[in-house]
């Protein structure tokens, strides 16, 4: 008797392609740490660090830092940068990707102001001014920080950590 030996194959497997995910944000390697009040004269630089995992689906991502950032309510533009596309969703598909903006606190910082640095992919956005009505909030992240702000002669505990919290009026 003769047998063959072989396989039968069926249709090719169908795969789909991978979707945005929201970004997931690293809260615990964030820096400075959100948790504390950054003290800093003008002139200073801090740098804004976040740290998270995402599917881009081939989409850049885009940062936006603000001062005093209020949900429906007039925001100061600080910067913003873009972050190419990454697929880092899980820890076993690589290091998680960062946003990272350095900001020179100037003049106008003077005081106790709240920094936040929204994060979403670049096509849930059109503007630096679209940024604060984007097409999906769930694909938005954010991070805030607390800044005392003194002038260059004064000392960083100008300010008590008590004064921080309140937005200027």
């Amino acid at each position: 008797m003769l047998t063959q030996a072989g396989c039968l194959l069926g249709e090719a497997p169908e795969y789909q392609s991978r979707r945005q995910t929201p970004p997931v944000l690293l809260s615990t390697r964030v820096e400075p740490k959100p948790e504390r009040v950054i003290r800093v004269r003008t002139g200073e630089q801090v740098e804004f660090i976040v740290p998270y995992r995402s599917e881009d689906a081939g989409d850049t991502m885009t940062a936006f830092l603000y001062r005093n950032f209020q949900v429906g309510a007039k925001s100061d533009y600080l910067a913003s940068i873009n972050v190419p596309p990454s697929s880092n969703l899980y820890s076993d598909e690589g290091d998680p990707s960062q946003a990272l903006i350095t900001y020179s606190f100037a003049n106008s910082d003077i005081g106790c102001n709240s920094y936040t640095m929204l994060l979403t992919h670049s096509s849930n956005i059109g503007t630096a001014q679209d940024a604060l009505a984007p097409k999906d909030d769930d694909l938005v992240v954010l991070v805030t920080w607390w800044a005392a702000v003194v002038n260059q002669s004064g000392e960083p505990a100008d300010l008590l950590v008590d004064e921080c919290g309140e937005l200027p009026q």
